[in-house]
């Protein structure tokens, strides 16, 4: 196998002349990718390069991107290539870097910049042989072509579940397990909104037993620790789903002082305040102990499951439900949700003395849920296989074998 060197980034590289399109000058209709410093990619009608480039952000913080077609950038885009080395392998090279780029190379008062001359004396090792740099960019552009079709069908999933959802939150499922049509059943209007004949529409108030939430242990932070009993707070509750990556823990002392706000399981939760205000889950069966602060509010459903847990909280997710919520913090022009203004939200309901209906549609949605969970995973391990590959690659640590052939190739051109 051939040797690895070491030398300068500046030593590598070739320099696009500066752009004099400012990013407000995008069309956003034209045929050709747009590089900005931002994370999105707009579009122009016009191209400056072609070829292999790689776009990196001059202002705020580091975002590199790679393509290998025409293409054009804005004024605060830096776009380099090289000659001398395969420029998709440095562009793996920097986005392995990219933390110590935007931390050390990103520099100034108010907006940072990119100090290019210190970006230009980037130490690196590469391998010496260009067909090498050129397989070890193949293996990490193979992971990217993964991670970007898992995200594709993560998206169709969404879109698919997004329609479904709205229709089972507002026609449900009939006694032969089809979705409810005005061309097969009567709708009527109750309670100002339109439902299939057989479902009611209810207050929150009528459907719960219970609607609160808790408080902040006195101390706060301070007395939060790494084991004991959940706290679950704002952050914790997403759009159908819980994110325990920061969650807090209280001690059972404490949680003796709270027992009024502790969960039970079914319990649908609802962010009251703050930013994330309307986000809903339910307390799945078998949950750990847990307890809320007064950012979440717990409603306890009346002869409660599975079925109509996640109904509630999907259809306070959902369009009709976050129109409610923002209409009512409208009208007390306040940054949050009392408990009368939840009891007040209408809720289009399947008849609570019957599951049947809540479960069928349980079953759909979790279905669909179980193959969006799925691909989720796959994400997390394909990039948690390419930060290895990386690692390995780009390090020299693990050597990737280039075929004879190509290796007489190169000597010959050579």
């Amino acid at each position: 196998m051939g040797k690895w060197i070491e030398t300068q980034l500046g030593s590598l590289i070739v320099e696009e002349k500066k752009s004099t399109i400012q990013v407000q000058d995008a069309s956003n209709f034209g045929d050709y990718p747009f590089f900005t410093s931002g994370d999105n990619v707009l579009t122009h009608s016009e191209y400056l390069v072609d070829g292999e480039k790689i776009f990196l952000a001059t202002g705020g913080k580091a975002n590199i991107k790679f393509y290998n077609r025409k293409a054009a950038y804005s004024a605060d885009t830096y776009v380099i290539s090289s000659e001398k080395t395969n420029t998709q392998y440095l562009y793996y090279f920097l986005l392995h870097q990219i933390e110590f780029i935007n931390s050390n190379l990103f520099t100034g008062s108010g907006l940072k910049h990119l100090q290019k001359k210190d970006f230009k004396k980037l130490f690196l090792k590469i391998p010496e042989s260009k067909s090498e740099q050129t397989r070890i960019a193949q293996i990490l552009s193979t992971a990217d072509k993964a991670i970007a079709q898992t995200e594709a069908l993560i998206a169709k999933y969404q879109r698919i579940k997004t329609g479904l959802m709205h229709d089972l939150l507002t026609r449900g499922i009939d006694e032969h397990g089809r979705i409810r049509s005005k061309a097969t059943h009567r709708f009527v209007v109750k309670n100002g909104i339109e439902v299939p004949e057989e479902w009611e529409v209810l207050e929150i108030g009528e459907i719960t037993e219970h609607v609160g939430s808790g408080i902040t242990p006195k101390g706060g932070s301070n007395v939060y620790g790494h084991e004991g009993i959940l706290l679950i707070r704002s952050q914790n509750v997403l759009v159908g789903e819980f994110n325990l990556d920061d969650v807090a823990f209280i001690t059972p002392e404490i949680n003796q002082r709270m027992l009024r706000s502790e969960l039970q399981d079914l319990d649908v939760l609802l962010n009251i305040t703050g930013a994330s205000i309307g986000r809903s889950h339910f307390v799945p069966i078998n949950f750990p102990k847990s307890n809320v602060n007064q950012h979440v509010c717990a409603l306890r459903i009346k002869n409660k499951s599975v079925g109509k847990s996640l109904f509630v909280s999907s259809f306070l997710n959902s369009y009709e439900g976050q129109k409610q919520i923002k209409r009512l913090l409208g009208a007390s022009n306040r940054e949050g949700l009392n408990y009368q203004q939840i009891r007040e939200i209408k809720i289009p309901i399947p008849k609570l003395d019957d599951d049947t209906e809540y479960q069928n549609i349980y079953f759909v949605l979790s279905s669909i849920n179980k193959k969006m969970e799925t691909l989720k995973t796959n994400w997390k391990k394909l990039h948690s296989l390419k930060t290895g590959l990386m690692q390995d690659l780009l390090s020299g640590r693990v050597r990737v074998k280039v075929p004879e052939n190509e290796n007489e190739k190169e000597q010959q051109n050579v």
